[in-house]
């Protein structure tokens, strides 16, 4: 309950952000004069502007295989003697709920009855969600393509012991997604477009993903932390 209760606080501060992120114009005309252009603050209002909001993997499959590469990698990395296996992080619901987010997004809202941000934007991968706050396109942001989602959510994982699979997750896929974005050369990053810079900019956060999830398996092996509660 406590986990809900903090979930949907984020999104209470998080949406009304993205609304003021995503600007549309309208005509308006004032007394029969000419047509007076004004900027309202709002959501775009058609079904069409969420329906641009795509993944922008390569393949549905690439960001997933990498994740998982880079996990038994990170683990084979961790030498205390209560480490988790391979199996006991990847069947946790907490490490395929992070590790999900991360790479196929909540891909299920599509389907459901619900609005269209819900449907479309909200159903991105978390790298993806660029395109809630800066409109649909195909280059994705630098700061979405990097460790400093994961390192934020790290927090967590520090303090509780019951995040840390979440965490783990979130820092493999995020891991996964920018690995497969290096290995096929897409999408291209809004600022560093070029090949010689993308490339060093993926791997070394995709490196600094491991570090992140590694430390995460460190913490939990030596039991650090407050209460176990698992996720």
């Amino acid at each position: 309950m406590n986990r809900l209760a903090a979930g949907l606080m984020a999104a209470a501060l998080a949406l009304p952000t993205a609304a003021m992120a995503c600007q549309e114009r309208v005509t308006v005309t004032v007394h029969d004069t000419a047509p007076e252009t004004v900027t309202v603050f709002t959501f775009p209002g058609t079904a069409e502007a969420y329906q641009l909001m795509l993944s922008r993997a390569f393949n549905a499959f690439s960001p997933i295989a990498w994740a998982l590469g880079l996990l038994a990698l990170t683990l084979a990395t961790v030498r205390a003697r209560k480490s988790p296996g391979f199996g006991q992080v990847l069947f946790t619901p907490g490490f395929i709920a992070g590790a999900g987010l991360a790479t196929t997004g909540a891909f299920f809202l599509r389907w459901l009855p619900v609005g269209d941000l819900f449907r479309m934007g909200l159903s991105l991968p978390l790298p993806d969600m660029d395109q809630l706050f800066f409109g649909p396109d195909m280059d994705a942001s630098p700061i979405f393509y990097s460790a400093l989602i994961p390192a934020i959510v790290s927090a967590a994982g520090i303090r509780w012991q019951g995040a840390r699979r979440l965490v783990t997750g979130v820092a493999c896929g995020f891991a996964g997604t920018m690995a497969a974005a290096a290995w096929h050369a897409w999408p291209e990053l809004s600022v560093l477009s070029a090949r010689w810079a993308s490339l060093p900019w993926l791997a070394i956060n995709a490196v600094a993903c491991c570090f992140i999830a590694r430390a995460m398996f460190v913490a939990e092996a030596r039991d650090v932390g407050s209460p176990r509660v698992r996720a």
